[in-house]
């Protein structure tokens, strides 16, 4: 049962309901353009770059603390901080 049925049950009447723009479009610059799918494009591209290269720069770090070159640089007295 929808809601025009109910009001109809109770009341006798129909619902007669306002045509209201309640929403407002406001383009996102000062030329009110909005984006285009490249610029979401170019957004995306550029963040997964960045995800890419912070995973392949903890793959090389944790590849280098289970190999022995952490061990050579405890030996050496080096600094972890230095390696990475």
């Amino acid at each position: 049962m929808n809601i025009n049925k109910a009001v109809y049950e109770v009341k006798k009447q129909f619902v007669k309901y306002e045509n209201i723009k309640s929403i407002e479009s406001i383009g996102l610059s000062k030329d009110n353009k909005s984006p285009r799918a490249i610029d979401y494009y170019s957004v995306t591209m550029i963040i997964m770059t960045i995800m890419y290269g912070s995973i392949i720069g903890y793959y090389s770090i944790g590849e280098g603390y289970f190999s022995r070159t952490i061990q050579r640089f405890k030996v050496a007295g080096i600094k972890i901080t230095k390696y990475i």
